[in-house]
């Protein structure tokens, strides 16, 4: 099954994170925030694209499954920040 995001919309896998870099993040932080990976956008979004490691506010979103992988369908201005390593 493939699903296409409709305007403002990004589909994401959530992932785990403990390090980006040399920088370990702390439990505290990930107990509000999840780490994930961008899997499709819609054509509207500009900010982020498939491949990128995001983060997003721990209940944010729409959660389903897709083949047995959990997704998430959230708003592109609810992604916090990019992760690069």
């Amino acid at each position: 099954m493939k699903i296409v995001p409709l305007g403002d919309r990004v589909l994401i896998k959530k992932d785990r994170i403990e390090k980006v870099g040399a920088i370990v993040i702390p439990e505290e932080y990930q107990r509000y925030t999840d780490y994930a990976e961008v899997v499709f956008v819609s054509e509207e979004v500009t900010r982020v694209k498939a491949g990128d490691k995001v983060l997003v506010g721990k209940y944010t979103g729409t959660v389903f499954e897709i083949d047995g992988v959990e997704m998430i369908l959230i708003r592109a201005e609810d992604i916090i920040g990019k992760v690069y390593a």
